[in-house]
């Protein structure tokens, strides 16, 4: 907590400096995971068939329970051991499960919660007191998970608190998406997308701009942004700005990615669509050389699809007929000004 108050600008922001946490030369070494905030736990979460382990769980809330009934500095030490080599992540929902079915004192849980919060200096011990803070909707909760949510570690944790203040979860996601760009950018982002409504222009707006973008791999939000941004729908107008083009080709890009993490454009509705009317607006657009990335991979999947070649994601795209589609070959052509590219699109 006070690390991360010390780093604060005057609006109340995190500064970038603050981004490695104090404790990270005494956590228990998990690869290069560790040294990138938020990564193992988000990993764990994203790409891992968790399973619960529930005898650790039964462990873990036993321990916290005595420490709860005794507040005992012994028994506060042991829970606090417990948590340093602790994964929470794989068995978060049954941790929440058991915490809310044990009989204990609210009041005297908040303390401990809160104590933790304000003192504890490892992060898996802050980790676990804002899993107990989420079951309280007080102000002074939500104080601290604005807090300890500009900071990638924390952000999946502090939205747990967060949620608990409909009101105002949707305009604390959008501050948030503004203040973190790795992890925590993607997390909050999912988090923020069910909120949206067609009301929300600016921020609907925003998402397709710049809130798709974090540090880790725009592929995570990507496929989110096209559905719920209503991208197709906003490339379809006559004409469009050039901020709005770039973004577009760099979600195109993400989605063109055979690496991508998440949905990649063989999942994407109308995909074919979409990138024929991005390719409509760069045909009337003099700044290409920003685009040069995307275009090259849009190329480099036509050719495959033509050849029977290319990885997973060139012959997906195949099979929804990206190769045989002499529109888009046509309009790529042009843009690119590739005369062999233009006469295949004539030839079929």
């Amino acid at each position: 907590y006070k690390f991360l108050i010390e780093g604060l600008d005057e609006e109340g922001r995190l500064l970038p400096d603050h981004s490695r946490l104090a404790d990270e030369k005494f956590v228990r070494q998990r690869g290069q995971l560790v040294k990138v905030a938020g990564a193992r736990d988000s990993y764990l979460l994203l790409h891992t068939h968790r399973k619960p382990h529930p005898r650790q769980v039964e462990e873990l809330v036993r321990v916290f329970a005595h420490a709860v009934e005794t507040f005992d500095e012994i028994d506060v030490a042991a829970l606090y051991e417990t948590l340093l080599n602790y994964d929470l992540m794989p068995s978060l929902e049954l941790l929440m499960e058991q915490l809310s079915r044990y009989p204990l004192d609210p009041a005297r849980v908040f303390t401990l919660a809160a104590q933790l919060a304000l003192h504890a200096a490892d992060r898996q011990a802050l980790k676990f007191a804002l899993i107990v803070l989420s079951f309280y909707q007080l102000p002074e909760v939500r104080a601290l998970a604005l807090l300890f949510s500009q900071h990638d570690e924390f952000t999946y944790y502090a939205l747990l608190c967060l949620e608990n203040f409909q009101d105002r979860f949707q305009s604390d996601c959008w501050m948030l998406a503004q203040c973190v760009h790795g992890w925590g950018r993607i997390h909050t982002i999912r988090a923020l997308i069910p909120t949206l409504h067609e009301r929300d222009r600016d921020l609907l707006d925003w998402l397709v701009r710049e809130g798709f973008h974090n540090t880790v791999a725009d592929g995570y939000l990507a496929a989110m942004v096209v559905e719920h941004g209503h991208l197709l729908q906003r490339l379809s107008a006559k004409t469009i700005d050039n901020g709005f083009l770039h973004a577009s080709g760099i979600i195109i890009a993400a989605l063109l990615d055979p690496s991508s993490p998440g949905p990649d454009m063989s999942q994407v509705k109308d995909s074919l669509k979409l990138v024929k009317e991005y390719l409509r607006h760069l045909s009337m657009n003099k700044q290409t050389h920003m685009h040069q990335p995307t275009l090259i991979r849009l190329k480099e999947i036509l050719s495959d699809a033509d050849e029977g070649g290319g990885d997973g994601l060139i012959r997906n795209l195949q099979r929804k007929g990206w190769g045989q589609d002499r529109e888009l070959k046509r309009q790529l052509a042009l843009v690119l000004g590739d005369e062999d590219l233009f006469k295949n699109s004539l030839d079929g």
